[in-house]
């Protein structure tokens, strides 16, 4: 049985697979309407407002120990940000989360089976060994990510770091 995946890039060399169950959307904006929240997590860059709501903005490439840059990006600049749904193991409804990940460039839907993945090397970076469940061989070896693994680092963190 395959599974769909949107492939995004954060840099020239990193590549990511994020499961399409996981994914609501994608939204461009510039980094001005991302409003700073003090006391957060370097790699919650604030929120915006979507459609009446509050979204998160995460730099992924910086939760994941690569070199961001969103942080010296002027405020007119566009970021893309592909929306991830996550759960929090409660019953109540509202517990539906959602982030917006600032990508590079979206690389399209791929369809994989499930035999195709390996572990995470050891070699790759501690953040993608924690955060990835498994890599794809296409262009080049792809991380799928573990959407549930990020709302957890996210909802647990300690105000100062979501590294690792």
């Amino acid at each position: 049985m395959l599974t769909e995946y949107f492939h995004i890039q954060l840099s020239p060399i990193t590549e990511l697979l994020l499961p399409l169950d996981n994914t609501a959307g994608v939204v461009t904006l510039t980094l001005e309407q991302v409003c700073p929240i003090p006391g957060v997590a370097p790699t919650l860059l604030g929120v915006t407002n979507q459609r009446g709501k509050l979204l998160w903005v995460l730099d992924l490439s910086g939760l994941l120990g690569l070199v961001s840059s969103v942080r010296n990006a002027h405020a007119k600049t566009n970021l893309t940000l592909v929306v991830l749904n996550g759960s929090v193991h409660t019953t109540r409804e509202q517990d539906l989360r959602q982030v917006g990940c600032v990508v590079s460039l979206l690389k399209g839907i791929v369809s994989l089976d499930p035999e195709q993945f390996q572990p995470v090397p050891a070699e790759f970076s501690p953040a993608l060994k924690l955060y990835g469940t498994g890599v794809a061989r296409l262009e080049q070896p792809v991380t799928a990510l573990n959407v549930n693994a990020i709302f957890t680092a996210l909802s647990t963190c300690d105000r100062t770091s979501v590294h690792p």
